[in-house]
């Protein structure tokens, strides 16, 4: 626990993450001709550890919490199995999934280390002006 603010608190966590959920997406690629090109993929057994920095504004009525800010102090080491929906196996085209895995592995840890972090705004939810999860 770290005390930069007194009206928060700031918790550095270490994490450890193992999922079985499956994630349907659309890669977008820009190929070396700068023509764009989407890719059907399917993300899972995502597993992720690092040190989560866990960032509390308290505030003085309920929920007691204003906003609450997640991100990894350093980039998380990040794992996933990735293959193609309705395609050829990664497994049969190493190179393709090679550079896929790639690209979306910087992609998401650039987008989970600080200063970059997701904000859930409690204190808005918790009354009526309510409002989506962010990423700032």
């Amino acid at each position: 626990v770290r005390v930069h603010n007194p009206n928060a608190l700031v918790l550095e966590l270490k994490v450890e993450y193992h999922s079985s959920l499956q994630i349907a997406a659309d890669l977008a690629l820009r190929t070396g001709l700068g023509i764009p090109v989407t890719v059907p993929i399917l993300l899972k057994e995502l597993q992720l550890s690092g040190t989560l920095r866990v960032e509390v504004d308290l505030v003085e009525r309920r929920p007691w919490a204003g906003t609450v800010s997640l991100s990894f102090t350093t980039q998380p080491a990040l794992d996933f199995a990735l293959s193609l929906v309705g395609a050829v196996d990664l497994a049969q085209a190493p190179l393709l999934g090679n550079a896929l895995r790639s690209a979306l592995h910087d992609c998401l840890a650039q987008q989970m280390t600080w200063p970059q972090r997701l904000e859930l705004p409690l204190e808005r939810w918790a009354h009526p002006l309510d409002a989506a999860p962010r990423m700032a």
